[in-house]
């Protein structure tokens, strides 16, 4: 009998109903581990077989799971494909079924018409194997776990949560010719939230006819009982690989890097053993020996390798981790960076409750898994590498007034010149140079890194390469004189972390109020002031911008104005008379 979807539940086979030939009974367990430091005693493989015992250590330590939402897609055609690509079972598993490359929430979206993106997923290539030649969705069953009673063609029964009975076809015919058929177990859904991260959903399980009974060597003839591969308690750490300049720059600064490649390690009976990469069909990881590495873990094609992704991101790629301290270890950075001690052994503390957080490095962790974690989200821990280059570096500035320096002074733009007369332009963590035509309004329109002194007024350059730059001021602070003497600097790898360099300005003159003058400019040629090759002014290194005898000149200049008028005055009175 083929139990196909009523009304989104199961349809529960009656007691005591023997199955055809041509049809397999399956009793789904799902189980829930709460709390419990997992070992090699609660391991089990998928044998079939069901767990009679209610006293086991299994039985006692878990819990059956009601409103669990399972759905059955028949995926045989793609499985025979890929085996005849020459894949094992293990291979497709942990290479194809599965969550990362199959995500849950799209299969949700799939089997859900109702569904906004139902219509988006069906028409994505990827899940074209999920639909007929009529572009129907191939969902053989679906249903939701519950509290029951189940005679099984074993002559038991079964009374427990967290049960989900249906029967699959043997066989499916294609093109005319029969096959045995191949299943996709997929948990979408769960409907509890009482304490427990149920977030952790089982593993999508492949089900391949004919299935042999262990203890016969024949086909399964009585019940088949699966039992989901997950753990409730086991955690899936991740954290996103990001590069800086220096630790201390703020975090907003980094950038994700892809590529980076790690393994993980836990420490047993005092030896390191590396995770094994095949797939495990138990609910324990497979553990390699450190003594018994083919050599460097790197080069071992049994150990499990973890590469960060286009966001940085490092994921256990749908394998769980039980309670304890493990270790990503960087065996690989990418070009340009350097893998900084922090990297070295990124530790992780999976702790025994759930009410305690997934420490990466010391940093706790967001649960579960955002669908796409970014630099600056909330618990979400970061590992850094650094810049291969040593002298990348920057400059720090306080804007004063000329004649106080305690008077500091806000809202001053600056931008930043390189020796070839190109302007800084930084964007997603690069240096760009900007070739702009050398005026104060070209300058201020131009797409360019532009300096904003704060209310103490500091403000600094950073990320610059070891060398020599000019600070041009676009823009003064209310009240005073904009400076086109570009100030000189020096960027080194003491540079930052010295003190300030004080930048003036003199306030507006007299002569600049009377005339109306907003853009107080001064003399281009000053005291210390040289010719660069391109013959721009270029003040001496370390010299203040502006110059500061503007105002006493200025002032000298309207008294000159006021006394000639005077002697014109008397002048023209003189000649009348």
């Amino acid at each position: 009998m083929l139990v196909c979807l009523v009304g989104g539940l199961a349809t529960w086979l009656p007691a005591n109903t023997a199955q055809a030939a041509d049809t397999q009974d399956i009793l789904l367990h799902k189980r829930i581990f709460r709390d419990l430091d997992v070992s090699e005693d609660y391991q089990f493989q998928n044998t079939g077989q069901a767990i009679t015992d209610t006293q086991s250590d299994f039985m006692q330590t878990t819990f059956g799971l009601n409103k669990a939402t399972f759905v059955v897609f028949d995926v045989t055609e793609k499985y025979d494909e890929l085996a005849n690509d020459g894949l094992s079972y293990d291979k497709m598993v942990a290479t194809y079924f599965n969550k990362l490359h199959l995500a849950r929430k799209d299969l949700r979206a799939l089997v859900d018409r109702t569904d906004p993106r139902h219509d988006t997923v069906k028409n994505d290539a990827k899940y074209a194997f999920l639909l007929d030649k009529n572009g129907q969705v191939k969902t053989v069953f679906q249903g939701v776990t519950k509290s029951g009673n189940f005679n099984g063609s074993d002559g038991q029964q079964y009374s427990e949560d967290g049960l989900l009975a249906f029967d699959l076809p043997k066989t499916v015919t294609i093109d005319g010719v029969s096959r045995p058929a191949k299943y996709m177990i997929c948990e979408i859904d769960v409907g509890l939230t009482d304490n427990i991260d149920y977030e952790r959903l089982a593993r999508y399980m492949v089900l391949t006819f004919p299935v042999i009974d262990p203890d016969t060597g024949l086909n399964f003839k009585d019940t088949l009982h699966l039992y989901p591969k997950n753990i409730g308690y086991a955690r899936d750490p991740y954290f996103l690989k990001v590069g800086k300049n220096t630790l201390e720059a703020p975090d907003s600064d980094a950038i994700p890097l892809q590529g980076a490649k790690f393994v993980l390690w836990q420490e047993i009976d005092g030896e390191k053993q590396y995770l094994d990469m095949s797939y495990e069909s138990a609910l324990q990881n497979k553990w390699i020996p450190q003594s018994q590495l083919q050599g460097s873990p790197l080069e071992d094609q049994r150990v499990t390798v973890f590469t960060s992704q286009k966001n940085g991101l490092v994921t256990m790629e749908g394998r769980l981790l039980a309670s304890g301290t493990y270790y990503f270890e960087e065996m690989a950075s990418i070009p340009g960076y350097v893998i900084h001690a922090n990297a070295q052994k990124v530790k992780v503390e999976v702790p025994r409750s759930w009410e305690e957080p997934v420490l990466v490095n010391g940093q706790p962790l967001k649960e579960p898994e955002p669908e796409n974690p970014e630099i600056g989200d909330e618990f979400v821990p970061l590992v850094y590498n650094l810049k291969e280059n040593p002298d990348v570096v920057g400059k720090k500035f306080q804007k004063v007034a000329v004649n106080n320096h305690d008077q500091k002074l806000s809202g001053a733009q600056f931008v930043i010149e390189n020796p070839d007369g190109k302007y800084l332009q930084q964007k997603a963590g690069q240096n760009n140079w900007v070739t702009v035509a050398d005026d104060v309004k070209a300058l201020q329109k131009a797409d360019l890194t532009v300096l904003t002194s704060d209310a103490a007024g500091n403000f600094a350059v950073k990320d610059l390469e070891a060398g020599t730059y000019r600070l041009r001021e676009i823009k003064a602070p209310d009240g005073y004189q904009l400076n086109e003497n570009p100030v000189t600097f020096i960027a080194d790898s003491s540079s930052y972390a010295g003190t300030p360099q004080k930048v003036v300005n003199a306030k507006k003159s007299l002569l600049d109020l009377i005339s109306g003058g907003g853009s107080g400019t001064s003399s281009t040629n000053g005291p210390g002031a040289t010719k660069t090759a391109s013959g721009k002014d270029s003040p001496k290194l370390g010299g203040f911008l502006p110059q500061t005898g503007n105002a006493m000149l200025n002032g000298l200049i309207l008294v000159g104005i006021l006394l000639i008028a005077w002697a014109v005055y008397r002048k023209v009175k003189t000649a009348k008379r």
